[in-house]
């Protein structure tokens, strides 16, 4: 079944790649661009992730599927309401705020650039300046918002936490990655040890899903000319197949 998933994650990739080259859109336009780097971006994280699988390398599919989700967010957002864009140009500003005052308030080694850099304070007040603007117009979202403006609460309280726990090295991740009972005393630590397939799965069949649900919206988006290609609704058979085979084991 995982081999089966696998095949049907890198077909879906090669279609989606081959589709990228024959969408139109506006360069001019900045929710365009932004909506095109956002689902190349997708793309992307899922080529890792088929790479790491080839390599029997596990334990970094899931901080990739991770992005892979918060970039659709925002796909899905962007394309639904295109003032979405302040919410993301406010991040923008205020993520850089967080960096350049880090240096110039504090003694950070790290930061040393910004101290007493002039060009630096001037950058750092034109952030400022630019974030109170977009702030008097477009309130921030807290992630959960911005799944909730998407219409993914479920995916947000479910998928999304797991893979938190497993990019933050959370307790429960570690336990699952490297602890293994041998008997009710004792714990044996693995290292690079194959996930069982269950948790493969579950991987490589949400990569599928959200990679579907990521060429759909950009398919299916209005300020964009294309069409979308009828082997695609194959893939989408395909997968309800495998799953149908999966709830029968």
């Amino acid at each position: 079944m995982r081999d089966n998933l696998h095949r049907l994650l890198v077909d879906l990739f090669e279609l989606a790649v081959t589709d990228l080259e024959k969408l139109k859109f506006d360069k001019a336009n900045e929710i365009h661009r932004v909506v095109i780097s956002l689902y190349a971006s997708m793309l992307e994280l899922t080529q890792s992730a088929i790479i790491l699988y080839g390599a029997q390398s596990h334990t970094g599919i899931d901080i990739l599927l991770r992005s892979q989700l918060e970039a659709f967010v925002d796909l899905a957002n962007l394309v639904r309401e295109p003032e979405y864009i302040g919410v993301m140009h406010a991040e923008y500003h205020r993520e850089w705020l967080k960096l350049a005052k880090g240096g110039v308030d504090t003694e950070n080694p790290y930061l040393a650039y910004f101290r007493n850099n002039p060009n630096a304070l001037a950058k750092l007040q034109q952030h400022e300046v630019a974030l109170h603007v977009i702030s008097a117009k477009t309130p921030p979202k807290s992630k959960l918002e911005k799944f909730q403006s998407a219409g993914m609460e479920h995916e947000y309280r479910s998928i999304y936490n797991s893979l938190c726990n497993d990019s933050h090295n959370n307790l429960r991740a570690l336990t699952s990655r490297h602890f293994r009972r041998k008997t009710d005393h004792e714990i044996e630590i693995v290292v690079f040890e194959e996930p069982n397939d269950e948790d493969i799965i579950v991987s490589l069949d949400t990569l599928i899903l959200f990679m579907m649900r990521g060429y759909e919206v950009v398919t299916g988006y209005e300020g964009f000319k294309t069409d979308r290609n009828p082997r695609f609704d194959e893939l989408v058979a395909a997968r309800d197949r495998l799953l149908m085979e999966l709830s029968q084991q």
